[in-house]
């Protein structure tokens, strides 16, 4: 699929587990959320191997922009912000380490 053809819903292009049950995400639009997965995976069956964080860790993106695991579990794009608890803090993109903006962080 390429990345050219627009989507009417929202594409994640990013995500980066935040501890054991929160994913920060970067949209195509450029937004940036921190999700709260906890309800979900304590009130749906289908997500119990979600509850192992080693396992939630190995979040990926899919084709349409949504969320997938390796046994198939998944998020669609257009649902993803249900479970928004706000804008993810800004600490340049996600990823990056937080160093490389060349400060260190530090004001000498």
């Amino acid at each position: 699929m390429s990345s050219a053809i627009e989507c009417p819903w929202p594409r994640v292009v990013e995500v980066e587990p935040q501890g054991e049950r929160c994913l920060r995400l970067r949209l195509a639009s450029g937004e940036q959320l921190l999700l709260d997965l906890t309800n979900l995976l304590e009130r749906r069956e289908a997500y119990w191997r979600l509850r192992h964080p080693r396992y939630f860790r190995q979040v990926a993106i899919d084709p349409l922009g949504g969320l997938c695991w390796p046994e198939g579990e998944d998020l669609a794009p257009d649902g993803l912000e249900r479970y928004a608890i706000g804008p993810a803090p800004v600490e340049g993109s996600l990823g990056a380490d937080p160093g490389a903006d060349g400060d260190g962080g530090a004001s000498n």
